[in-house]
C-alpha cells in the first residue's frame, strides 16, 4: 500500500479526499490484481490502514495491477474530481495491453 497517492475532492464535499494504490496487492486468489482505497478528507497527519477505506477497488483478474497509476481531474465538469486509474497488466487475449479505468468515485 502507497505505491501510487492522488488526491481531489471526489465526494464534492470542499475537502481533498487521498486515494493509495497497491498495484502489487493480492487478493484471495489472484496474484496482483492491484487495489485502491480511498479515504475521505478532511485528513488529519497520522497513519491510515486500509480498512479505515470509504471505499476499495478492486483489479479484475491478476496481474492486472490496478492502481500502477493515478490522477484526478474534473473530466465531466461536475465541479467533482473523478479517477483515472491505470492497470498495465489487464490481458487481452494472450497480449498485456492494460486498461485505463475512469471512476466518479462518490
Amino acid at each position: 500500500m502507497g505505491a501510487g497517492v492522488v488526491t481531489g475532492d471526489f465526494d464534492g464535499d470542499g475537502a481533498t479526499d487521498l486515494v493509495v494504490a497497491a498495484p502489487s496487492d493480492w487478493y484471495f486468489s489472484y496474484q496482483r490484481p492491484g487495489l485502491a482505497y480511498l479515504f475521505r478528507g478532511p485528513l488529519s497527519p497520522g497513519e491510515l490502514r486500509a480498512e479505515d477505506a470509504a471505499v476499495i477497488w478492486r483489479g479484475s483478474e491478476g496481474g492486472e495491477q490496478l492502481g500502477w497509476s493515478m490522477a484526478a481531474c474534473d473530466l465531466d465538469g461536475d465541479g467533482d474530481d473523478e479517477l483515472v486509474v491505470g492497470a498495465p497488466g489487464t490481458a487481452m487475449g494472450e497480449e498485456l495491453r492494460g486498461r485505463v479505468y475512469v471512476v466518479d468515485p462518490l
